[in-house]
């Protein structure tokens, strides 16, 4: 079973003690989509897991969970979007810079594992497709140089 984390909150940057807490409970429950007050019990077993998928913009705290994880055998692949919006749209990200070092990290960390780099179109007039992609295409070069191809 392949585990997509993350991608309705960033649980690399903000629930990353919450997501360990189930790895060493060996499940977590999982709320039926449609509202209805049912919960499934999903296991987080090395051999029930085949693989999990971190979406984040800021997994820095959870770059301490990457040990434990390997040692218990578990897979992962990490899903980065980097961008470059202004303060007014993701006001509690980093500046890029330090992003971007963390990308490098992961990507060290990674280097066999996983690891791809996103980016976000624009989100609105105020920020012109220019200006989005003046601003993330020397990121994507970057990363583009330490991502491990192949």
């Amino acid at each position: 079973m392949i585990i997509s984390a993350s991608r309705r909150t960033d649980i690399p940057a903000f629930f990353g003690d919450w997501f360990m807490n189930r790895i060493r409970a060996g499940y977590f429950l999982q709320n039926n989509s449609t509202g209805v007050k049912q919960q499934k019990i999903i296991s987080l077993m090395p051999e029930d897991v085949d693989c999990f998928v971190f979406w984040s913009k800021y997994p820095a705290p959870f770059l301490k969970n990457l040990e434990p994880l390997d040692k218990r055998g578990y897979r992962y692949y990490f899903q980065y979007t980097l961008n470059d919006y202004p303060l007014c749209f993701e006001p509690h990200l980093p500046i890029l810079s330090e992003r971007t070092d963390v990308f490098k990290r992961l990507s060290e960390k990674s280097a066999r594992r996983g690891l791809s780099g996103a980016t976000t179109p624009s989100l609105s007039a105020a920020t012109t497709p220019l200006s989005t992609i003046s601003n993330v295409l020397p990121v994507l070069l970057s990363c583009w140089r330490i991502t491990p191809k192949g």
